[in-house]
């Protein structure tokens, strides 16, 4: 999956799961790819007889994989977009179909309410770096650290597809997040991503609070750099060591 040079992650991080990219070292050119693929063919072509507004669904969706991993209000992009609330629900159902995005439910122990907020995720990270101005976490951090995250979810997720009951998201009222919550395993897990190389006490704490209100002690902190170890109370695990092995964030964290 990885690809064996010199900065394999860095590489995969910034293109993706795309297998025709795999060899890439042209990074712009395969990005300019990637976005023509999804506005050419996925898009405009494979969306065309249905009869809706492409370039509304396009626009949508730039605006969603720039964002991935944010949670989503179709009121808020019809204002952004100028268009009825009900277009962009349409919309959205168009680009679930397509599999070109994916939902991510709060966690509410079954509250419709809660549920009302998914978070939406491009379908695969190599997205959110091509239709980003720069996917570089020296130029823009934040679109890194969206791209770190919806890797760690589309692995996690597929990592889980047949033997795990849900995967959510937590986010408390006073914003205390916990970016995944595996259910399964007994207790649940929460888990949470960070784009830093730099395991920080605060991040930590805020984990361990997530924690106290699930009831559960299981927690994960993903993290790019090399550490892994028990730090606070927290399982802490390299980035590349869960993209390769997601499915053993279940395991004992003794």
């Amino acid at each position: 999956m990885l690809r064996r040079d010199p900065n394999p992650l860095d590489n995969y991080l910034q293109l993706g799961g795309f297998p025709e990219h795999v060899f890439e070292t042209d990074f712009p050119r395969a990005r300019a790819r990637i976005r023509s693929d999804i506005a050419d063919r996925a898009i405009a072509r494979d969306l065309a007889d249905t009869g809706v507004d492409v370039e509304g669904v396009r626009r949508l969706f730039v605006y969603l994989a720039a964002q991935s991993g944010g949670i989503f209000s179709a009121r808020e992009r019809a204002r952004d977009l100028s268009v009825d609330e009900r277009s962009v629900k349409s919309w959205i159902d168009h680009l679930l179909d397509a599999q070109l995005i994916a939902r991510l439910e709060q966690h509410g122990r079954g509250s419709k309410r809660l549920r009302t907020k998914p978070k939406v995720y491009a379908a695969d990270h190599g997205m959110v770096g091509s239709f980003a101005a720069s996917p570089d976490r020296r130029h823009d951090p934040e679109i890194f650290a969206r791209i770190v995250e919806t890797s760690a979810f589309h692995h996690l997720r597929h990592a889980f597809n047949d033997s795990i009951e849900n995967v959510q998201y937590f986010r408390s009222d006073d914003d205390l997040e916990g970016d995944f919550i595996v259910a399964g395993h007994g207790e649940p897990i929460v888990i949470e991503v960070t784009s830093s190389g730099v395991i920080k006490s605060e991040k930590l704490r805020r984990l361990r609070e997530v924690g106290e209100i699930l009831g559960t002690k299981s927690l994960v902190l993903v993290h790019l750099g090399i550490s892994k170890e028990q730090r606070d109370g927290v399982r802490c695990v390299p980035l590349q060591d869960f993209l390769l092995h997601p499915a053993r964030i279940g395991e004992s964290h003794a």
